[in-house]
């Protein structure tokens, strides 16, 4: 009780919720929409007696720098988690200098590029030492067998397709995020299989509704920190990623009202 939990802000909400829960102190630590760190901000991390990285961070597709992240695995002075949910749409994984650092667990889910979702498979890798703390506080009700099984066979059959699907994905991460700026959205630099734009005061939650109307669906934000109100795209295959972007066309025509971005804040 009273421990500190630091994290990137925003960041995946559920750190601020399961550190509430058991009786922590979460602190958000603001870092800037590219996924920069400053000196203050690395300070204040490292003095926490936890941190926990989303890399790439969700909802905002940043990358925290490696070299950052070495220097606050080599500072911390508590544990260091690192999720690394979307990794395989990054192409670099943290794992080597966390389990080097004595101090660093990654955490991964075969939720996002192996497609498991419904499953909740997830594991962490850390040093053996803290990994037998972590399996004492666990509860008794963990992964059941057919997703132990569904997870052996997606892992079983290798790296091939799992590189495809992330391989497709990067592609047109980068040919939406284009498209997304011709239309006057402001598009944050993305490494995970989803994109974060920004729109202007309101403009998020009016293109979610106008979207639902046409059969889309997409996350709003409002007033998201160091952001402001912003819509999330998950990227899929190209003839989704059309039929997002007719109706978005649409939805844009049907509606001037639309805020949008002023163009200094397009990068």
């Amino acid at each position: 009780p009273g421990a500190i939990v630091a994290f990137p802000a925003p960041t995946f909400p559920m750190a601020d919720v399961f550190a509430r829960m058991n009786d922590a102190r979460p602190v958000p630590v603001r870092l800037a929409p590219d996924g920069s760190l400053d000196d203050g901000a690395l300070d204040r991390l490292a003095r926490a007696d936890l941190v926990y990285l989303c890399r790439p961070n969700n909802p905002t597709g940043s990358m925290i720098p490696r070299e950052r992240v070495l220097e606050l695995l080599d500072r911390a002075r508590g544990l260091v988690l690192i999720d690394e949910a979307y990794g395989e749409y990054a192409g670099e994984s943290m794992l080597g200098p966390a389990l080097a650092s004595g101090r660093g667990v990654v955490l991964r889910t075969l939720s996002k590029a192996y497609g498991l979702a419904g499953l909740r498979i997830g594991y962490g890798i850390g040093p053996e030492p803290l990994i037998r703390a972590i399996e004492l506080s666990r509860g008794p009700y963990k992964v059941n067998a057919p997703g132990e099984r569904a997870a052996a066979a997606a892992l079983a059959e290798g790296w091939p397709w799992v590189r495809d699907i992330v391989e497709r994905t990067r592609r047109n991460r980068e040919r939406l995020a284009r498209e997304l700026a011709a239309r006057g959205l402001a598009v944050l630099p993305g490494a995970a299989n989803f994109l974060l734009a920004a729109t202007g005061p309101g403009g998020a939650a009016a293109l979610k509704s106008a979207l639902a109307d046409r059969g889309i669906g997409v996350r709003a934000f409002r007033e998201l920190d160091g952001v402001g109100d912003a819509i999330r795209v998950t990227v899929g295959p190209w003839p989704l990623m059309e039929r997002f972007l007719g109706a978005l066309d649409a939805a844009l025509a049907a509606a001037a009202d639309i805020a949008l971005p002023e163009p200094e804040a397009i990068p």
